[in-house]
């Protein structure tokens, strides 16, 4: 969880780390792709400690808010 906000209301944000994953093969054969390591926002919540799902905020968040918080989650 970090505290930050969007479109200027405070508010926590999960944030779930993925690790690079590497994709299936077989002998020299790669049946999957690689995946990169990534955050992936999984909620918004109130920021007064209710723990309240607020997902009015989530969908109000803009693509640049979404890379910010994916970038303070790191």
């Amino acid at each position: 969880m970090i505290d930050t906000s969007i479109a200027g209301i405070p508010c926590k944000v999960e944030v779930k780390y993925h690790p690079k994953h590497y994709g299936a093969m077989e002998g020299c054969m790669q049946l999957e792709p690689d995946e990169p390591a990534h955050n992936e926002i999984v909620g918004v919540f109130r920021h007064d400690g209710t723990g309240k799902h607020m997902q009015w905020l989530e969908d109000k968040m803009t693509n640049e808010e979404r890379q910010r918080i994916k970038r303070e989650g790191a």
